[in-house]
């Protein structure tokens, strides 16, 4: 009867804990699961994972075995299986030599002699073969396992916990990114997803009704370029040897098939915060994708340069987006076919460009224009005024016609004793131009097949005589 009461109490046990709503948040620096379970058994985690009950820290271990039934645990099973069938073989392998040295016969038996020996050496070659394919077995399932959780040694917490119990779960194993899908019809308008993308590999299988997500993009090494304007600074005039010493001082200071994963509904909160209702996540390695929004916008293509700083033509879509871009990253589409798979984009005003290819049958070089005011400009009485540019040379190799939009630059100051004047913006091909803020001067004109334009650009900078500048 005790033992009846027992059982029940202990199923009633587990269903209020089940009851109990688990939580996730996900943070640059790492996540936060709160659940309510009697198990001692965390998982796979790493050793600096930290467990506090209610309010206070409890101690964790690690352990060789696992006694759990998650699908962590059955891959270790396999491996440590696989590990001791190679052991036990290299074993017999050995008892074998040793028999086989010491083994001192008083007569000889050639017949027997040749039986013995043709049946220790198939025995010999079948261990030596099962030990080979464990072992590689063994590595290859080592090697998975590790891709799916940090940690072979299963963690335990010291004690049952009976309040919320949260892990600290270190940055890098449950990850989060969200990057964007655009649909390129040959005509029409452009669609665009927001895409989410979870993955744990934290060796902890995550449960929660509800995941919240605050997201902060991860740096790229690939970026679109950025419009920086040409500031003219006063020249200083600095000790060589102290410039040197303090840039070195500068230098010395900067020195078996896991559960299937499911999502359920996620939305958008505000920026940078997202919110998941039911979340399955375990610790697999692999990818979680699930579509946050989409939209349908009107757009343009467009070849775009920076000569100034990249001499390279992008073929670019513009468009205008309806929310904020959070994260520059993209996945081009056109029907069911993906055009590219990790291409950027970035804002330009209140448009966006999504930077998908570049174009090598349009060819940019630019040089600097050499002034008859010389290096140092001419002086007109307190002033000094020198008028310098560049040209731009855009060649098409292409046998059609090409428009190219170009952000170039003139510089600007900000002292109001130097003054910059546009002078002109001439090309032997019919074009427009148009002076922004900040100095930033935008071309577009239209290149004929096979042909060649020059662009040339002058401007003049004025400033006091007694205050050298730079730019």
């Amino acid at each position: 009867m005790n033992n009846i009461f027992k059982t029940v109490a202990l199923s009633l046990t587990a269903l209020l804990y089940a009851a109990q709503a688990a939580t996730l948040d996900i943070y640059r620096d790492g996540a936060q699961y709160t659940l309510k379970t009697p198990s001692t058994f965390i998982g796979f985690a790493p050793k600096n994972v930290e467990a506090v009950c209610g309010d206070v820290k409890i101690q964790t271990f690690a352990s060789t075995a696992c006694k759990e039934s998650s699908s962590l645990c059955a891959l270790k099973k396999r491996i440590d299986r696989d590990d001791d069938e190679a052991t036990a073989a290299r074993t017999q392998m050995r008892l074998i030599d040793t028999m086989v040295n010491q083994s001192k016969p008083q007569t000889m038996d050639a017949k027997a002699w040749l039986y013995w020996s043709e049946k220790i050496a198939n025995r010999y070659a079948a261990l030596q073969k099962k030990a080979t394919i464990k072992e590689r077995e063994a590595k290859r399932l080592r090697e998975l396992f590790l891709s799916m959780a940090p940690s072979l040694q299963a963690r335990y917490l010291s004690h049952a916990c009976g309040k919320n119990l949260q892990l600290n779960i270190p940055a890098g194993l449950i990850g989060v990114d969200i990057f964007y899908e655009a649909d390129l019809p040959k005509s029409g308008e452009l669609t665009i997803r927001s895409v989410a993308e979870l993955r744990n590999r934290s060796g902890i299988d995550i449960d929660v009704t509800r995941a919240d997500i605050y997201f902060v993009p991860i740096a790229r090494v690939l970026r679109p370029i950025e419009f920086r304007p040409w500031i003219i600074r006063e020249s200083r005039i600095v000790p060589m040897g102290k410039s040197r010493m303090e840039r070195s001082m500068a230098m010395t200071q900067a020195v078996p098939a896991p559960d299937e994963a499911n999502i359920g509904k996620i939305s958008h909160e505000k920026t940078r915060h997202y919110r998941i209702q039911g979340l399955h996540l375990p610790s697999s390695g692999e990818a979680l994708q699930a579509e946050v929004g989409r939209f349908k916008s009107d757009f343009t293509k467009q070849n775009v340069v920076f000569p100034y700083t990249d001499p390279r033509v992008y073929e670019a879509v513009r468009f205008k987006p309806p929310f904020t871009i959070e994260n520059d990253r993209w996945r081009i589409k056109s029907g069911k076919r993906v055009v590219a798979r990790k291409v950027y984009g970035r804002y330009d005003g209140d448009e966006y460009l999504i930077f998908m290819a570049v174009d090598h049958d349009l060819i940019v070089r630019r040089e600097p224009y050499i002034s008859k005011s010389g290096e140092h400009g001419i002086i007109f009485g307190k002033k000094v005024k020198k008028t310098d540019g560049y040209t731009l040379e855009v060649i098409n190799a292409s046998a059609q016609k090409k428009a190219l939009h170009i952000v170039e630059r003139i510089p600007v100051s900000t002292k109001d004793e130097v003054e910059v004047e546009l002078i002109d913006v001439k090309a032997d091909q019919p074009m427009k131009y148009r002076l922004q803020k900040r100095g930033k001067l935008t071309i577009d004109l239209t290149i004929p097949p096979r042909k060649s334009t020059r662009v040339d650009v002058r401007f003049r900078v004025t400033w006091p005589k007694d205050m050298p500048v730079v730019y």
